[in-house]
């Protein structure tokens, strides 16, 4: 999960105190929510979308990040 959002109104200030987090399933429809400190999943930017991409080499697939103005940040599920 993503969700900080840098372009809210001056006075309002920054939505910045979400810096990712993970939904674990158990496959039967339950899951878990897991902190950015224990997954290692962490955007702390202006995040604006996020996508999985499959990974040729491995069952395991890269999520990829992206950002308002920043880099991109990939992370691959070990």
């Amino acid at each position: 999960l993503i969700g900080n959002d840098f372009g809210n109104e001056i006075f309002i200030g920054r939505y910045d105190a979400f810096n990712g987090g993970l939904l674990k399933g158990n496959g039967k429809g339950d899951f878990e929510f897991v902190t950015a400190e224990h997954s290692g999943f962490m955007v702390n930017g202006d995040a604006k979308n996020i996508i999985s991409v499959k990974n040729a080499k491995s069952e395991n697939p890269y999520f990829i990040v992206s950002q308002n103005r920043g880099p991109l940040k990939i992370f691959r599920k070990n």
